[in-house]
């Protein structure tokens, strides 16, 4: 799994993965102080790129962090977790 946008910089975007295989995907946005904010994805996808929409315009400006886990189907206990820090400028 390959999270492809790192730095936000406007309350309306997207972040695109890519899969290698058929995998559950969950990707949550948390706050600094670690609350869930927002759940852009949580369900079984199919190989290749995917994009998900995350609009923060109720949000306030500042850091958040985008989580990624991916458990692909043929091997659930192989656990991928991805976390990038952004930044959410008004």
């Amino acid at each position: 799994m390959v999270v492809r946008r790192q730095f936000i910089t406007a309350a309306n975007t997207t972040v695109a993965i890519e899969l290698p295989e058929a995998t559950h995907v969950g990707i949550s946005v948390f706050d600094v102080l670690g609350r869930k904010v927002a759940t852009l994805t949580d369900k079984v996808e199919s190989s290749g790129r995917h994009s998900y929409n995350f609009d923060g315009a109720g949000l306030g400006a500042g850091i958040y962090l985008i989580d990624a886990v991916a458990r692909p189907l043929n091997a659930p206990s192989h656990v991928i977790r991805e976390t990038r820090q952004i930044v959410l400028t008004r």
